[in-house]
């Protein structure tokens, strides 16, 4: 577990790790808006973890510093649809998107958002346990295969 104490949104646990919190005023009593999100950066390669993030923290996370683009991007709440969304692929711009949800489909609200903004997306479901070697380039594995999409220029994929 992770403790914030004060009023800091921000914690570097690391050179390369960063956590964040929301703010309190978009904290209702939902414990999942209290998730932490995780910025992972290394050499060239930078995620961006959203935990199980609710709307009130996906929509500020947009306008902080923070922000900035990211190769890859877990989405918030398993990929329910929610308000704010489409700011925050707007403002980080990931080539991959993972959704830990159980649809064997393939499909969620926010990764067919994803998907139009030209985003490859990989969803649990379908592929099993996903990893992400933060590599040059990156390197994808899962425990299913899975096609890996066109716009992943630059990913390999290994099993």
């Amino acid at each position: 577990r992770i403790c914030f104490v004060g009023p800091e949104t921000e914690l570097a646990v690391h050179p390369d790790v960063t956590l964040w919190r929301p703010p309190p005023t978009s904290r209702p009593t939902d414990r999942n808006a209290h998730s932490v999100w995780t910025r992972i950066r290394w050499s060239t390669f930078d995620a961006l973890l959203t935990g199980d993030a609710t709307p009130g923290s996906t929509a500020c996370y947009p306008g902080t510093h923070k922000a900035a683009t990211a190769d890859v991007l877990v989405l918030p709440h398993h990929g329910r649809p929610q308000p704010g969304i489409e700011a925050l692929v707007a403002a980080l711009r990931p080539r991959l998107a993972l959704v830990s949800a159980a649809a064997k489909d393939g499909v969620s609200a926010q990764g067919r958002l994803l998907r139009r903004a030209g985003c490859a997306v990989i969803h649990t479901g379908q592929a099993g346990t996903v990893r992400v070697l933060a590599t040059d380039p990156p390197i994808l594995r899962t425990e299913r295969p899975v096609p890996l999409p066109p716009r992943l220029d630059g990913v390999s994929g290994v099993r």
